[in-house]
């Protein structure tokens, strides 16, 4: 997100569809994009991940309310 920021980027704690969300847990952070921003505040999400099918699988979740608050949003 700060490197984002430096070449102008706006970063904030608002997701809208569209935006890249980044977190800086786990070992090196991670991204994905906004699919939606639902009526309750969750939103949907889809990023690429690495589970039992191998690196690089494609996956959509929701991301309660309550944590979408805790990511920055790249726009």
């Amino acid at each position: 997100a700060s490197v984002a920021a430096a070449y102008g980027f706006r970063v904030d704690h608002i997701p809208e569809a569209g935006a890249v969300f980044q977190t800086t847990a786990g070992w090196y952070g991670h991204v994905g994009i906004v699919m939606s921003v639902n009526a309750d505040g969750s939103i949907v999400v889809r990023e690429m991940n690495l589970d039992s099918r191998g690196i690089g699988t494609l996956t959509e979740g929701t991301i309660p309310a309550s944590s979408v608050g805790s990511f920055n949003y790249i726009h």
